[in-house]
């Protein structure tokens, strides 16, 4: 999404020595971890299966709220569009909403 920081913190990628594409292979290896923590920790417990679901439901609900609010903000040759109130709709805030914060 090419953000600079995220929560006050420089994002991943602009630490020194790591790219976009470092970061996005990151993210995936640290999302597998959790699953692997599970199987390693709950594999034996009554209620794996449900734990393991919760985590990639909670997973998939949380990308789907990143793509509605990344496809809200268009880009133009790699580089963000200038701002288009118009897009902002309430409808794609409470799916943001919805889908990024309250599955967590």
């Amino acid at each position: 999404e090419a953000s600079i920081t995220r929560r006050g913190s420089p994002c991943w990628y602009k630490k020194p020595n790591v790219t976009q594409d470092n970061a996005i292979n990151d993210a995936l290896i640290l999302e597998n971890m959790i699953y692997q923590t599970l199987r390693r920790h709950f594999k034996k417990h009554p209620s794996y299966v449900q734990i393991l679901e919760l985590f990639i439901d909670t997973t998939f609900q949380t990308e789907v709220g990143q793509h509605i609010d990344t496809n809200g903000t268009p880009y133009a040759d790699g580089k963000r569009a200038p701002l288009d109130l118009s897009r902002f709709t309430l409808d794609r805030y409470q799916g943001c909403v919805r889908y990024k914060t309250c599955y967590y």
